[in-house]
């Protein structure tokens, strides 16, 4: 390890189930744990990383975590046989962190959801080190809601009822709980015994965004960034872009995504969209907003749940940094931060109606009027107010 710790500063171990490689790691893991290393946070970083993202980006993190003195322990991440891999890397995960401790004495450990808080659980119970659940989400309850797992099979009806139980230990023994909305505060609150919680949405660098970079086109662009998957909610986009094309007829979809082509091909058949109209592009994360900049309108439809009162969707602060106008559905906070931030719009139900009663009375802002979008939505959703946050709760409890 080129890093080394000193006694002087707080120690943590920082543990995630997703990758530093993944396009969420290099969102809403790395620049964080940079900030805070800046602000005298020593961190050795656990991860599990993809074999294929590793091979890519290894050298680039490995090269920003050594600049920011933090040391990274990069993990295989194994997908198969389902639920006996997980158990796998989570063995690996509990040799490699006793290890760790033993060499660093770490202070606190950062728990990413719950996956790597069975660990930090450990640690606080037998380590007696200060335990931060970084829960992420009602993460059972979306496996459940997004047909991760089948509750009707005995196996994962167990796994679920296990991780339910956690969840009360995690929210008891945790010194502190970080949740993404206060939608979610409000109900652990009041269904669990927590002390401690910090409200800290998915946040972006709003001074990296080339803001005057925007200017009026012939073709509206509307834009989508990220997975169609689970969570989202692909028709009720799809129907919109083509309630939107009837005003606005030259309309093109983009789509940022990994996604493969032939997963779109029955929308686009459904909904009569010619191939030519809709683009989809495969992204790496630091070019993204370069897109998002010189779109019109964003989206961010996502499936209503029980779990989605704590969802706080990266996809959206970066939009909204880069100016965008959205177009999102009432989950997580969304409803009260639209509010706040103008030329976005919480729209309660997701059918033709409503999309053509919005498209009817929507129009495109002036590039100076889109500026006071990243203005407002700065006040909520800028990263250095999220690393304030975390120094505060590391600092609280030591």
């Amino acid at each position: 390890m080129e890093v080394l710790l000193n006694n002087e500063q707080p120690k943590i171990l920082y543990l995630s189930y997703d990758g530093l490689s993944d396009n969420l790691g290099q969102s809403q893991i790395l620049p964080y744990i940079e900030g805070l290393s800046q602000k005298g946070i020593q961190f050795v970083v656990v991860s599990f990383e993809k074999k294929e993202l590793l091979n890519q980006l290894k050298h680039l993190i490995q090269k920003r975590c050594i600049d920011n003195n933090i040391i990274w322990i990069p993990l295989t991440y194994h997908k198969k046989p389902p639920v006996i891999s997980t158990l796998w890397d989570l063995w690996v995960l509990f040799l490699k962190v006793k290890q760790l401790h033993n060499t660093h004495k770490f202070d606190i450990v950062h728990c990413r959801s719950y996956i790597t808080s069975l660990v930090g659980l450990y640690l606080k119970k037998k380590k007696r080190l200060k335990f931060v659940f970084d829960m992420r989400g009602f993460w059972a309850d979306e496996r459940i809601e997004r047909n991760i797992w089948n509750p009707n099979k005995v196996l994962y009806k167990n796994i679920y009822h296990f991780f339910k139980l956690k969840e009360k230990s995690f929210f008891y023994y945790s010194d502190a709980t970080i949740t993404l909305t206060q939608s979610s505060e409000d109900y652990i609150q009041q269904h669990f015994t927590c002390q401690n919680i910090a409200v800290i949405p998915c946040s972006t660098n709003f001074n990296k965004v080339n803001k005057d970079s925007y200017f009026v086109k012939e073709k509206i662009q509307i834009i989508y960034l990220g997975s169609f998957r689970t969570a989202y909610l692909t028709d009720e986009m799809f129907l919109f872009y083509t309630v939107f094309r009837k005003k606005y007829p030259n309309a093109k979809f983009i789509v940022l995504t990994n996604e493969s082509a032939h997963y779109f091909n029955p929308f686009l058949k459904k909904y009569s969209i010619e191939q030519n109209n809709f683009i989809i592009k495969q992204v790496p994360h630091h070019k993204v907003y370069n897109y998002l900049t010189q779109a019109d309108l964003g989206l961010c439809f996502i499936k209503p749940s029980f779990s989605s009162i704590a969802s706080s969707p990266t996809k959206f602060a970066e939009m909204l940094a880069a100016n965008l106008p959205v177009v999102c559905n009432n989950i997580g906070d969304l409803k009260a931060h639209c509010k706040q931030i103008p030329y976005t719009y919480c729209l309660d139900k997701l059918n033709e109606e409503t999309f053509t009663e919005f498209v009817n009375t929507f129009a495109l802002p002036s590039p100076e009027e889109r500026i006071k979008i990243s203005q407002a939505a700065s006040k909520i959703y800028d990263i250095n107010l999220a690393i304030e946050k975390y120094y505060k709760v590391y600092t609280s409890i030591l």
